[in-house]
């Protein structure tokens, strides 16, 4: 019993013990909370305004691609991306000036601004372990309005909470606690991507129409017929009408069921990557697709894709002098067999079915 009895307290002074270390331990802040604490630093400054903004460079320093011969390690490389706004559009300057995708660039933007931290450290020499030194953080440096850019160095994630990181500014070597990871809103979410890339900040979608306003298709394939494909609009806000076979193919084999499928995937279109548009040039011989696609209040939208050394390579009508790489999935889905609108033939030496039984 008296051993019993000795478990039991044992058990429970290291219950108390745990929960004293528990009440001790600083909890993570949340965000929210983090933010509205008093006597946190605004660290833009009351003239920084997101709305002003003319350009953005993200930047680090970063191991380049393994696959050297020499057997020595890696150098340090700098990585970054050029982000420019012109007559109100964002492009990507460091990827031939294609559109940039406005709706990260405005979350980016929203961190900057809303930047408060508390201070962590005063020196330099906790800046490499917070990751805030030259060699290891992510510089982001905004263009706004006439006076000096705003320049924050991004650091490690504070004490492993999710959401929240090390910052400093350009030019100071005081560190701040922030309720913001302005890695992460860079794409950088793992040693996997150890620097901002340029395909993170590009808007690659290059077709997206409602499926329900499509009225008209016009499909063709390297080298053979192609097919015209149209529906009715429907009255007074309705559905639209059945689609229907206009030129290519026969009539009588059309399948408007498989249309079904085929609108959603041309309808909306991804790219992989931006490619360099003296590309379409050198494949202006290679095979062609092309799409034309009229929607219901819309200009015709029209999509040409050339397929030169297994690439594929698509134009746009929206983006005149851009050139996108497509996948080879994604051009098959916009681009299917022509057959596959159409009733399979019977294999040769195989009647028809004619419906009626064998004596």
């Amino acid at each position: 019993m008296k051993s019993r009895h000795f478990v039991v307290m044992a058990a429970a002074l290291l219950i108390l013990l745990a929960a004293g270390w528990l009440l001790r331990r600083p909890s993570p802040r949340p965000a929210a909370d983090l933010a509205g604490q008093a006597g946190l630093v605004r660290l833009p400054g009351p003239g920084f305004s997101s709305e002003k903004a003319t350009g953005i460079v993200l930047s680090r320093p970063a191991p380049p691609v393994p696959g050297g011969d020499s057997g020595s390690p890696p150098s340090l490389e700098l990585r970054e991306v050029r982000l420019i706004r012109e007559e109100g559009a964002w492009k990507v300057a460091s990827s031939r000036g294609a559109p940039a995708n406005a709706a990260k660039i405005g979350e980016l933007l929203a961190d900057l601004s809303a930047l408060a931290g508390d201070l962590q450290a005063e020196g330099k020499s906790l800046h490499p372990e917070l990751g805030v030194d030259e060699a290891g953080a992510l510089r982001v440096e905004v263009e706004y309005g006439s006076g000096k850019p705003l320049v924050v160095y991004a650091g490690e994630r504070a004490g492993g909470v999710y959401g929240e990181s090390y910052v400093r500014l350009g030019g100071e070597d005081r560190v701040y606690r922030v309720d913001r990871d302005l890695r992460r809103t860079a794409g950088m979410f793992s040693a996997a991507s150890p620097a901002p890339a340029a395909r993170d900040w590009l808007d690659l979608t290059l077709i997206d129409l409602p499926a329900g306003e499509l009225l008209r298709a016009k499909l063709e394939y390297p080298g053979g017929p192609g097919l015209v494909l149209a529906r009715e609009a429907g009255e007074a806000g309705g559905p639209p009408g059945p689609w229907k076979l206009e030129a290519g193919g026969a009539g009588d084999k059309f399948k408007p069921e498989r249309l079904d499928s085929w609108v959603s995937a041309a309808s909306l279109v991804k790219a992989e990557d931006a490619a360099d548009p003296a590309l379409a040039g050198k494949a202006a011989a290679a095979e062609s697709y092309s799409l034309v696609l009229s929607a219901a209040g819309r200009p015709d939208l029209a999509l040409k894709v050339l397929v030169d050394e297994g690439r594929s390579l698509a134009e746009v009508s929206t983006r005149p002098g851009q050139l996108y790489l497509l996948s080879e999935g994604e051009r098959n889905r916009i681009f299917p067999p022509a057959g596959e609108f159409f009733a399979e033939e019977p294999p040769p030496g195989e009647a028809e079915p004619s419906g009626e039984a064998e004596p």
